[in-house]
């Protein structure tokens, strides 16, 4: 018969074993995602997945002006950032959600 000390060993790793599977099902589900932000008056728009990977950028044509190169590159900076931080905010949460703690930084 086990001992108490190694039925509570046993229920702690099949509880970690769960916790890891539904973080990995939950990552992989998130991989997939789209998620899309702009900048401007929707002149610069970016589209990443949940694998923080670019998935399209949509620059409006009139707004390209080889006179203000610099505003352009602007909105597109801010519209990636923008982005990012939906990507990080929403994996964050999901894992927190998934994992039923915060989860650091480093980890995302």
């Amino acid at each position: 018969m086990p001992s108490g000390k190694n039925s509570n060993m046993k229920d702690i790793s099949e509880q970690i074993k769960s916790m890891q599977i539904r973080v990995e099902n939950a990552m992989e589900e998130f991989k997939l995602k789209e998620f899309e932000d702009s900048s401007g008056d929707k002149d610069v728009k970016v589209v990443f997945n949940g694998d923080y990977e670019l998935i399209s950028l949509d620059i409006k044509p009139e707004i390209v002006n080889p006179n203000d190169v610099e505003k352009l590159q602007d909105l597109i900076v801010v519209s990636i950032n923008k982005t990012l931080k939906k990507v990080k905010d929403e994996k964050e949460a999901i894992l927190g959600e998934v994992s039923g703690r915060e989860v650091p930084d480093c980890l995302l």
